[in-house]
């Protein structure tokens, strides 16, 4: 009975979908599966907004080893509007670095990539995190009039 289920879910014809991604290749998220700032590289990354609609952005970061939480910040776009900014790595750990600080309220420059925060990861230990490695989450809040 199970495998007769399983034939006839492969075989029927669905359109229904977790993710929609529209014919020109744009979406509501975007994950960098890597970044890194070992061996002196740096992780430049622009988010745009090609629409006609001002939109809020949420930006996380995660790091390298366990998935932790390692901050992250909102980015308000104007239409037609980008932000851009550069991941980089000092003594101890990475942080992100960016001129633009008009669609960044509140944000200063630069900002340390860390998982310390005691609040939201009251389980950490040192030795379990890469603070040089992790992934960027962006994705789009909603748009804004």
């Amino acid at each position: 009975m199970k495998f007769n289920f399983l034939i006839l879910c492969l075989l029927s014809p669905s359109s229904q979908a977790a993710v929609h991604l529209d014919q020109g290749g744009l979406g509501e998220v975007l994950l960098i599966p890597n970044f890194t700032v070992n061996n002196g590289l740096i992780t430049l990354v622009t988010v745009s907004n090609s629409t006609d609609m001002s939109k809020a952005i949420k930006i996380k970061f995660k790091e390298g080893r366990s998935g932790l939480s390692a901050g992250g910040l909102n980015v308000y776009l104007a239409p037609k509007d980008a932000w851009a900014f550069a991941v980089v790595k000092n003594q101890s750990n990475a942080q992100l670095v960016s001129n633009d600080l008009s669609c960044t309220p509140g944000f200063t420059s630069p900002m340390i990539i860390s998982p310390y925060n005691q609040d939201q990861n009251p389980d950490f230990e040192a030795d379990e995190v890469n603070l040089f490695e992790g992934m960027i989450e962006i994705y789009e809040m909603g748009e804004l009039n």
